[in-house]
């Protein structure tokens, strides 16, 4: 310890600083390079961008929030004109994202037989439900009708007025099937399998009420009643019949005003 505060006398200052700073200097040394010079960058103009293909901004002397200058011009990466898609591929559908494009799928020909493409039976019957909400003069208020109903459509032009049409509620109510109903008259609701004859007095449901209907059908006008039917598995059931005899035969046309073609039957199991 005397020696050390000796040295320190001799030379005027502490030996242990004067031997350890020229040590520092030496291990920095190795870490900087010798022809290293510090320097401010200067600011970077708009021409030190370079655009890659890939949009990646690169520059030798700007820093990276000098990169996103709000100055800085970047071309648009996309081609000014698309190339146009061969001849054998469909142009995507208008309005679908990228993703979520569709290719439509043209109908290389009409239907077969001419038949319609969404209705099996070949029956157009929204414009037969839109002519009777919107009849004129009605003397039964039928309320709100839909698809849920049972109703069935016949032809009065052809003998005995065959069902042209029954809903599918129809043939859950009465337990029939398409081809057990259609042709056929709706007497054959009236008695236990189907098996009434026309023209004969009714045994199975009320007789009164058969020859209303008969009445007001025959001078065209809407009725409803209620009377006894029976299912397919011979069941009785009490129906809520409502009859519309449809004003203006086929298409409703201007000269079809006065023609009446069908009669539409709703029922309602009570």
């Amino acid at each position: 310890m005397d020696r050390e505060h000796s040295l320190c006398r001799l030379f005027g200052r502490c030996v242990r600083t004067t031997t350890i700073t020229p040590f520092l200097a030496l291990i920095l040394s190795n870490f900087i390079p010798h022809d290293y010079d510090y320097f401010h960058p200067p600011w970077a103009s708009d021409s030190d961008y370079l655009v890659a293909g890939s949009s990646m901004l690169t520059s030798t002397t700007s820093s990276l929030p000098d990169a996103f200058h709000p100055n800085s011009s970047i071309p648009n990466p996309l081609p000014s004109s698309p190339k146009p898609l061969p001849a054998s591929v469909p142009p995507p559908v208008v309005g679908c994202s990228t993703q979520a494009s569709l290719w439509p799928t043209p109908l290389s020909a009409p239907p077969p037989l001419g038949l319609p493409i969404y209705s099996s039976s070949g029956f157009d019957l929204f414009p037969i439900l839109a002519r009777i909400a919107n009849r004129k003069n009605p003397t039964i208020n039928l309320g709100p009708v839909d698809m849920s109903c049972p109703f069935v459509v016949v032809d009065v032009r052809r003998y005995d007025s065959p069902i042209i049409y029954a809903s599918p509620p129809f043939y859950r109510m009465t337990g029939y099937e398409e081809n057990e109903v259609l042709g056929r008259n709706c007497r054959f609701l009236q008695a236990p399998g189907g098996r009434v004859v026309k023209g004969e007095h009714r045994q199975y449901t009320n007789q009164e009420a058969v020859a209303y209907m008969r009445k007001s059908l025959t001078a065209n006008k809407e009725c409803q009643t209620h009377l006894l039917n029976y299912r397919k598995d011979g069941s009785p059931f009490i129906n809520l019949v409502t009859i519309i005899p449809l004003v203006g035969g086929a298409a409703n046309g201007p000269e079809e005003q006065n023609d009446i073609l069908f009669h539409v039957g709703f029922q309602v199991d009570l």
